[in-house]
This record gives C-alpha cells, structure tokens and sequence, in this order.
C-alpha cells in the first residue's frame, strides 16, 4: 500500500502545479497586477522543487532505491497522516474541491481547492523538504488572490 500511497501523493503534487500554472496563466487577472511577473518568474523557479518533491516520492522512476530509503519514507508518510485513510481522506476532498473548481474556476473555488492543498502540503512538506517551496508559492497565490478580491 506504501508505494499506492507515494503515487497518489505525486499525482497530488502534479496537479496542484498544474492548478498553480492555470490560475497564474489563465487567471492572472485574479492575481496584483504590480507582481504578475514576479509571479511568473517564481512558478518557473518552482519546477526543480516539484521535480525535486516528486522524485523523493517515486525515486523508482530514476534509480533503484534501497529498500532502508523506501521504508524509512513509508514510515515518515505514515507519522506525517500520508497513508491509508488518512490520506484517502485528505485526497478525496482535495479531489472533490479541485473538481469543482475545473467545472467552473472561480476565486472562491480555488481557496476552497488551496485550503484542501493545505492540509496535504502542510505534512507533505514535513517530510519531503523540497515541498516547501511548492507550499510557499501556493501561499503567495492565495495571498494575492486574497487581496485582489478584497
């Protein structure tokens, strides 16, 4: 169930990117005009930490990791609440929430969807330290989000 686990949580970190390029690229408008570059030069920086998170997640994919690593990962996702039902849970409304938004993306939406992001990334970036600047950036979203709405 280990290996599921990592999968469905570099799944999660791709599609949170993924959300991440729409809303800077297809929503900027949703976003402070006098930092839409800055930005965009951040979301380009952000890519070696997502490979980086995603790697760490699935080192199976490039290398053949010992079997120490894969456990001493598994455990750690195991305290951090990233297995089993615990992280069924926090995927389902990450997945239910992130739904909704690509049905019809609005501002509200995508807080609710970012709020969801939290909970995963929060314990995820405990973990894997590279997560924590994919963690940073999607706070600067919701941030300026935030203030433009305001």
């Amino acid at each position: 169930m280990a290996f599921e686990d990592r999968q469905q949580l570099d799944a999660f970190v791709a599609e949170l990117h993924d959300v991440l390029r729409t809303v800077i690229f297809e929503h900027s408008d949703w976003l402070p005009d006098d930092l839409w570059t800055s930005y965009e030069v951040a979301f380009m920086a952000l890519r070696g930490s997502v490979d980086e998170t995603r790697a760490t997640l699935l080192p199976e994919r490039f290398t053949d990791p010992s079997a120490e690593y894969q456990q001493g990962l598994d455990i750690a996702l195991e305290r951090a609440g990233l297995t089993g039902t615990q992280l069924e849970l926090k995927l389902s409304g990450w997945r239910r929430a992130i739904g909704f938004f690509r049905a019809g993306p609005t501002r509200s939406l995508l807080r609710r969807a970012l709020r969801w992001a939290n909970v995963l990334l929060g314990s995820l970036a405990g973990v894997v330290g590279a997560a924590e600047a994919l963690k940073e950036f999607k706070e600067t979203v919701e941030t300026g989000v935030e203030e433009e709405e305001a």
